[in-house]
């Protein structure tokens, strides 16, 4: 039983990180003039989906 009360809180704990992890990488996208589509990942690493949208033409040479 105390085994399942320390592996739930650990799952807590990597839930409320991942959540602020998101969030910070919304106000970097935002701050960027991007929309944070979409993000998840691992302990070690994360998967993004941004769209960020052209800012100019390219010229035509």
């Amino acid at each position: 039983m105390w085994f399942w009360l320390a592996a739930c809180r650990a799952s807590l704990r990597a839930r409320a990180l991942s959540r602020r992890r998101a969030l910070l990488m919304h106000d970097v996208c935002t701050d960027l003039g991007a929309k944070l589509r979409e993000f998840n990942g691992e302990r070690d690493h994360v998967h993004l989906l941004v769209h960020y949208p052209p800012k100019g033409a390219i010229p035509d040479s």
